[in-house]
């Protein structure tokens, strides 16, 4: 909650309205400074760039729209890691609006990259399975992230305020988990890596190929994706149990989404014939 300012040096409020800067780090009320600092926690901060930042002018996001690096493999590789290993410093420096072009091409070459981590899958148990395992993978993230979504825009207050509407509160929590749908390259390992293993033992076990696959699935998506992505949203809602709540859930909404998607794949392939 804003404070008022009385700060030596600055103008009263009421004489200059308040033109709504906020600081990024604590959300003190800005307005009528003479000097760039915030006095309640001594973070320096620059007028023009905040008034585009609450203004919800796009940003480059850092590492994959990085302008010094001309490959677009090594600039994805470096996002994937910060998101993978480093998802607190992600979150830290992600912008809160984005480029609508670079976000949808990143969105499009983590399906890319997925779709190449099944291919020894497809050489083994061929196209059909490898369909399947395509459009699981498709469902499953579409469902999560809209879900997601419209959980943290209704649950979460930013730890900023810019005055937009629900729909663009949701959009760009939207972007945000769409960042951290780069795990579907490792979970998408979980089959062919099932397979490859029956493919050396000599056999094929039906429900040990499927509780392999299962257990692979829940490690890397309840565990390592719901706590990176628990951990980056700390960082940017404010604290209290409604975050609490939301990282309790996240998990949850990972595996709802991901046994919804089987259910739905399940009778689009019946429906198939297959």
């Amino acid at each position: 909650m804003s404070k008022p300012l009385t700060t030596p040096g600055a103008q009263p409020q009421s004489a200059i309205g308040d033109t709504g800067l906020r600081c990024l780090n604590c959300e003190y009320n800005l307005t009528g400074l003479t000097e760039d600092r915030c006095p309640e926690c001594n973070t320096p901060f620059v007028p023009e760039l905040m008034d585009r930042v609450l203004g919800g002018a796009p940003f480059p996001v850092p590492a994959w729209d990085d302008p010094a690096e001309d490959s677009i493999l090594i600039r994805f590789v470096r996002t994937c890691w910060m998101v993978w290993f480093r998802p607190v410093q992600f979150a830290t420096v992600m912008p809160w609006s984005f480029h609508g072009r670079s976000v949808v091409a990143y969105w499009l070459l983590v399906r890319v990259a997925a779709i190449l981590v099944l291919i020894p899958g497809w050489v083994i148990e061929g196209t059909q399975r490898m369909v399947v395992m395509v459009l699981v993978l498709f469902v499953f993230s579409i469902i999560c992230e809209s879900l997601l979504a419209v959980l943290l825009a209704t649950m979460l207050p930013y730890r900023i305020a810019p005055p937009w509407s629900a729909y663009r509160f949701a959009r760009s929590w939207w972007v945000f988990v769409a960042y951290f749908s780069s795990f579907l390259i490792p979970a998408a390992g979980a089959w062919p890596l099932s397979v490859l293993a029956m493919k050396i033992q000599g056999t094929f076990n039906p429900p040990v190929h499927m509780g392999s696959a299962i257990t692979y699935y829940c490690l890397v998506v309840l565990l390592w994706w719901g706590g990176c992505l628990a951990q980056a949203v700390s960082i940017r809602a404010v604290s209290g149990w409604r975050l609490t709540l939301v990282r309790c859930l996240i998990p949850l909404v990972g595996f709802g989404s991901g046994l919804l998607a089987v259910m739905i794949c399940a009778h689009v392939c019946r429906w198939l014939g297959w």
